[in-house]
């Protein structure tokens, strides 16, 4: 005969009324925590919003910092962010394309293949201060190169082309096989 609680339930019935009180309780706070963020993500928001509001003109947008950066616009700024995304599409893009390619289409299966894959899901998950470091020290201190927009834009490119290399190989593997072989 099976065993009764104090409520009539078997005991199987007063595990699965237990588990789902504890997760509704889970679940409770969960909520709670998220509407707690988003609440301080909307105040934080909402500050910057309202005092930098009366700063931004199109003066400050386009034009050049004056005293030491101290007045003045930051046009600088976004021509080197615009330069920087460019250069890094530039490199990244097509390296990242023609080797998926090369995974999804024409490499042969086994370790080395494994390894590769293993290599590009670790570098996607990559802090980029990880990436900024690695592009200090091989760009500038092992090659030589100078800081310059054209080793940031390489630091970059390493730095997206995991997710395009990713990216690209599940847009081919969507396609079917016998499409991708006639193309």
């Amino acid at each position: 005969m099976a065993a009764v609680n104090i409520f009539g339930q078997g005991k199987k019935e007063a595990h699965r009324t237990r588990r789902n009180l504890y997760q509704k309780i889970a679940f409770s706070f969960m909520r709670a925590a998220t509407i707690l963020v988003i609440v301080i993500l909307m105040v934080i928001l909402a500050d910057i919003f309202l005092k930098g509001y009366s700063v931004i003109s199109f003066d400050f947008l386009t034009q050049m910092p004056r005293r030491q950066m101290m007045e003045g616009g930051i046009l600088p700024c976004i021509v080197g962010t615009i330069q920087l995304v460019i250069l890094s599409l530039l490199v990244a893009v097509p390296l990242g394309i023609i080797s998926a390619i090369y995974l999804t289409e024409y490499a042969s299966e086994g370790k080395v293949k494994w390894a590769v894959e293993q290599a590009v899901n670790n570098l996607a998950g990559t802090p980029s201060i990880i990436f900024g470091l690695f592009g200090m020290a091989l760009f500038i201190k092992y090659l030589g190169m100078p800081l310059s927009l054209l080793t940031a834009s390489l630091t970059m490119g390493f730095l997206i082309m995991p997710v395009i290399i990713r990216t690209t190989q599940e847009a081919l593997l969507a396609v079917p096989k016998e499409y991708r072989e006639v193309s």
